[in-house]
């Protein structure tokens, strides 16, 4: 809760960017028509599902990458990027599973390198957004929430996990993580 308390303070005098990977999926595009009334937003996604309304009718600079092959030089040295949202992600669990390999490399390895040159340059925040996959099956728990024990069934949710631990394991940033 103080985390959010601090984000919405400081989105209050905010200069700069905000960078939002997979933002033509379908969270990002959704957030991005909120985000574009008030802040500079800048979009990454690698185009997979075309989205022509958030391109076209939104203001946004838009980069097409492979979360994989970011060029973070040009990203961050044209965008004063003060905060990214995380979104890209092989999204669901019946396309992670097809190739556990091809998930793990997006979704935790291009992922961890994300973060690590958000640290490199500089950006006060970063968003990852979690998935409630990651408490998989319990049925001996009614209502789960995030004090639950985690079970995650699928390559997305383990990989979910994962990126969370390799972030929290990150000491010498200084960036915001929620």
């Amino acid at each position: 809760q103080s985390e959010f308390r601090e984000f919405f303070k400081w989105t209050r005098t905010m200069s700069g960017s905000i960078l939002v990977t997979g933002n033509l999926g379908y969270i990002g595009s959704e957030l991005v028509k909120s985000l574009t009334k008030k802040y500079n937003v800048v979009g990454v996604d690698a185009n997979y599902f075309d989205n022509p309304i958030v391109k076209n009718d939104y203001n946004i600079k838009q980069y097409t990458f492979d979360i994989r092959n970011i060029d973070y030089e040009k990203i961050f040295s044209e965008n004063k990027i003060r905060f990214i949202i995380h979104l890209a992600n092989i999204s669901n669990d019946p396309m992670g599973e097809i190739d556990s390999s091809f998930t793990k490399n997006i979704n935790l390895d291009a992922s961890y390198k994300l973060f690590c040159n958000a640290d490199k340059y500089k950006v006060d925040y970063f968003i990852n957004y979690s998935s409630c996959s990651v408490y998989g099956f319990n049925p001996n728990i009614e209502y789960m929430d995030e004090s639950c024990p985690t079970n995650p069934l699928s390559e997305y949710a383990k990989c979910k996990i994962l990126f969370e631990e390799k972030i929290k394991s990150f000491r010498k940033s200084k960036i915001k993580y929620i």
